[in-house]
C-alpha cells in the first residue's frame, strides 16, 4: 500500500511540475510578445488541468494584451489607408472577445469605441452603395457578416437599413418570380431561398412538378440477366445504385419517374486446394553447467568494544531491536554474541545450472485453399436522348490452409481453414459500380448544363443546373457561373450562398 501511495505521489508531482514548466514558458512567450502562441500552450495546459489557477490568470492576461495590440493594428491600418483590412481585423477581434468573454478596459476600450464607430460609418457606406445599386443580397451579406460591430457600436441607422434590405429584398424576389418559365425548375428552387432571406414567401414550386418529373428520377429500375449466384449480386446493385442516384442532380423524391437500366451480371468462383510442407521453427531451451571456485569464509567473533566495522553496527543494532522486542513480550532472551563472516584461506567449488535459447525445426504437412472469384457487369441506360454504358470487371482471390498437428510442447497448435465471404466481394463490387454511375451521371449532368455557351451565360435556370453540381464543394465553379453572381449580386456563388442561407429574422 505504502509503494502504490508513493508512486501516485511521484505520479502527481512529475505531471504537476510539467504543467507548471508549461505556464512558465507561456509567461515568458507573454513578456516577448507572443501572445498567439501563449495562448495555444494555455489552452493546452487548461484542457489538461482545467482549475490551474495560475494558467487561468496567464491566459486571460495573454488575451487581454492580444486584443489590445491587436486594436493598435486596426488602427494603424485605417490611418495606413486601409479601411477594409481593419474592418476584417476589427470583425476577428470583436469574435474573439465574445468567445473568450473578454473585453478591454480603461484606454483599450476607448481605442475599441472609437475603432467601433468608425467601422460602422464603413459599413454604412457599403450596405447604401449595395442598395443604390439594386444589390440587395450584397447588403444583407454585408449586416450578416458585421452584425456584431453594427450592434456594439449602437448605429442609429442599423435598423434603418435592415428595413431598407429588406424592402428592396421583396421587390427583387416579387420581380424575378414574374419572369420564371414554366420549365424554369431550379432558378425557381434558387429564388425560394433567395426571397425566404428576405422573409418573404417564394414561388409555389408545385408549378414546376411536370418539369421535375421530366427531368429528374426518383429511383434507378434494374433490369437485367442475374441468375444463379449472381442473384445477390443483383441485390447489392439495385440497393447501391439507388443509393448512387440519390447523390446527383438527377434526383428528386419528387419526381415519379424511374431511369431504367439494363445489364448483365457474371458471378463465378473456385475453389482449389493442394498440399504443402512446411517446416515449423520452435524455441528449446537447454541446460548446460558453469563450475566456479570460490574462498570460505567462516564466523568469527567481533571485539568486544571499539570496532568500527559497519557489519557489526548493523548486527549489533538488529540484536538490540531483537531484546527489546522480546521484553516487551514478557520473554528472557538472550541476545547472541555478534559475529562476521571472516574470509579465509580455504577454497570450495560450487556448480551452477544455466539455460540457454536454441531454436529447433521440423516439417509438418498443411492443406492450402484458395478461393477465387470473378466478377463482372455491364450496365446500359438513357438519359434523354443519349445513352451510356458501364463495364466493370474485378478478381478476387483469398488463401488460406488448415493442420492437425497437436503438439504444444513445440509450440504448434491445429489449424482451421478461413474463408472469405463471397457476399462480402459482392457488396464491395457493387459499390464500385455505383461510384461509377455517380460519376457517370455526374458527368452527363455537366455537358448538358454546364456548357460555356453564350445561351448558357445568359439564361439563369442553365445557370443553375450547372452550379448545382458544385453547392457544397470545395470545387472551383466555372467562369461563367461566377460571372453571372458576381454581375447579379455583387457576390460570389459562395458568398451569394452563405446569404441566402440565413435566417430572415436575422434583418
Amino acid at each position: 500500500m505504502r509503494s502504490i501511495f508513493i508512486l501516485a505521489l511521484l505520479f502527481f508531482l512529475l505531471s504537476t511540475s510539467g504543467c507548471v514548466s508549461r505556464v512558465t514558458h507561456a509567461e515568458e512567450l507573454i513578456e516577448t510578445g507572443s501572445f498567439d502562441e501563449a495562448i495555444s500552450v494555455l489552452e493546452n495546459v487548461l484542457r489538461d488541468e482545467p482549475e490551474d489557477a495560475r494558467a487561468i490568470k496567464s491566459l486571460r492576461r495573454a488575451r487581454e494584451q492580444w486584443i489590445s495590440r491587436r486594436l493598435l493594428e486596426v488602427r494603424s491600418l485605417r490611418f495606413g489607408g486601409n479601411p477594409t483590412g481593419a474592418l476584417e481585423l476589427l470583425n476577428e477581434i470583436i469574435l474573439k472577445e465574445s468567445r473568450w468573454q473578454v473585453y478591454p478596459a480603461g484606454a483599450v476600450a476607448f481605442t475599441q469605441g472609437e475603432e467601433f464607430e468608425e467601422a460602422s460609418k464603413l459599413i454604412s457606406r457599403h450596405v447604401q452603395h449595395a442598395l443604390k445599386d439594386q444589390k440587395p443580397l450584397k447588403a444583407l451579406h454585408s449586416l450578416q457578416r458585421y452584425r456584431q460591430i453594427l450592434e456594439a457600436s449602437g448605429s442609429p441607422s442599423y435598423e434603418k437599413m435592415r428595413a431598407s434590405t429588406r424592402t428592396l429584398g421583396s421587390k427583387t424576389c416579387a420581380e424575378s418570380i414574374k419572369k420564371l418559365n414554366a420549365t424554369d425548375l431550379f432558378y425557381a428552387r434558387f429564388l425560394n431561398r433567395y426571397c425566404g432571406a428576405f422573409g418573404g414567401g417564394g414561388p409555389d414550386l408545385d408549378r414546376y412538378l411536370a418539369a421535375e418529373g421530366s427531368v429528374l428520377y426518383s429511383n434507378v429500375g434494374l433490369s437485367s440477366d442475374f441468375s444463379g449466384k449472381s442473384r445477390g449480386l443483383y441485390e447489392a446493385l439495385e440497393r447501391t445504385l439507388n443509393t448512387a442516384l440519390r447523390e446527383t442532380p438527377w434526383y428528386s423524391d419528387r419526381s415519379r419517374r424511374t431511369l431504367d437500366l439494363t445489364g448483365e451480371g457474371h458471378f463465378a468462383s473456385a475453389l482449389n486446394q493442394f498440399s504443402e510442407i512446411r517446416r515449423h521453427y520452435y524455441d528449446v531451451k537447454v541446460p548446460y553447467t558453469v563450475t566456479r571456485t570460490v574462498r570460505k569464509h567462516r564466523p568469527t567473533p567481533l571485539p568486544a568494544q571499539g570496532s568500527a566495522h559497519a557489519v557489526a553496527d548493523a548486527i549489533h543494532a538488529a540484536s538490540s531491536v531483537l531484546t527489546i522486542a522480546a521484553m516487551l513480550a514478557g520473554g528472557n532472551v538472550s541476545a547472541p554474541a555478534p559475529t562476521y563472516n571472516a574470509p579465509t584461506d580455504e577454497t570450495e567449488t560450487i556448480t551452477e545450472t544455466h539455460y540457454r535459447t536454441e531454436t529447433h525445426s521440423f516439417d509438418y504437412e498443411v492443406r492450402n485453399f484458395v478461393q477465387k472469384a470473378q466478377i463482372s457487369i455491364l450496365l446500359a441506360g438513357e438519359l434523354g436522348e443519349a445513352p451510356f454504358s458501364i463495364e466493370f470487371t474485378n478478381e478476387h482471390q483469398h488463401t488460406t490452409f488448415e493442420h492437425n498437428n497437436a503438439l504444444p510442447e513445440k509450440n504448434l497448435w491445429p489449424h482451421l481453414p478461413q474463408f472469405a465471404d463471397e457476399n462480402v466481394w459482392i457488396n464491395d463490387d457493387a459499390n464500385l459500380v455505383s461510384q461509377k454511375l455517380k460519376s457517370t451521371l455526374r458527368k452527363k449532368w455537366e455537358s448538358f448544363h454546364c456548357v460555356n455557351s453564350a445561351l448558357a451565360r445568359a439564361v439563369p435556370e442553365a445557370l443553375h443546373r450547372c452550379d448545382l453540381l458544385y453547392q457544397g464543394t470545395q470545387i472551383e465553379r466555372p467562369a461563367h457561373v461566377e460571372n453571372w453572381f458576381q454581375t447579379q449580386f455583387g457576390l460570389s456563388a459562395s458568398e451569394t450562398e452563405a446569404a441566402i442561407q440565413s435566417h430572415p429574422l436575422a434583418l
